[in-house]
């Protein structure tokens, strides 16, 4: 969920700029909420890791979305770990300000709201890993990590690797997968990079 321009103005006249290059880790789960982020330029990948070491890759952030916002709200500790990937500028603000400002803004129904959205987002994505078979699922995160409109030409920087985690299938089911799809022209494959040629008829496919 986008953060609204008034609410991203405040933020990027009251923080400071930092710049993150591809593969820095932006924000680490664990760590205490110290403040928000605001992804201005670039994406990142938010992954979650569970009690045994496995990771989930959770979603994918892209420009105007506020990184940290629930930790902040919450005061408990980051519930995901963020990584940059490409180069990312951002808008980094304290947290006991960015609560300031939501306040004297009345904007705090605005993060709720994006909260809320994560929330539903998350539980989708367990929904689809336990009823879709492997290849709805494969194509539901493709479109979905690559924010593919209703038609057209759309790229996703994630290995097949991350794939698997994003939907917890192997990565031999992941890659069978990914093949048919290549075949059948859905998709272009290069390493890193998956390109869905047009959404329209691969979101026709799950429908």
């Amino acid at each position: 969920m986008q953060t609204s321009s008034r609410l991203a103005e405040l933020i990027m006249a009251s923080g400071k700029e930092r710049t993150f290059v591809k593969g820095t880790t932006i924000l680490e789960q664990g760590d205490e909420p110290t403040h928000v982020v605001l992804l201005r330029e670039g994406c990142c990948k938010v992954e979650i890791r569970d009690s045994e070491g496995a990771i989930l890759l959770a979603a994918v952030r892209r420009p105007t979305e506020t990184l940290g916002a629930l930790g902040v709200m919450t005061g408990n500790p980051r519930t995901a770990t963020v990584t940059a990937m490409s180069t990312c500028v951002t808008t980094v603000l304290g947290a006991a300000r960015f609560r300031s400002l939501l306040t004297e803004h009345r904007l705090e129904g605005e993060v709720s709201r994006q909260m809320m959205a994560r929330f539903a987002e998350a539980e989708q994505w367990r929904i689809e890993q336990a009823t879709l078979p492997a290849r709805a699922q494969v194509i539901h995160a493709l479109l979905r990590l690559s924010d593919a409109g209703p038609s057209g030409q759309s790229t996703l920087g994630l290995t097949q690797l991350e794939l698997s985690q994003a939907i917890g299938r192997d990565l031999t089911v992941v890659s069978a997968v990914l093949r048919e799809l290549r075949k059948s022209g859905f998709i272009r494959t290069v390493p890193r990079l998956v390109t869905i040629v047009d959404a329209a008829p691969l979101r026709r496919l799950v429908e």
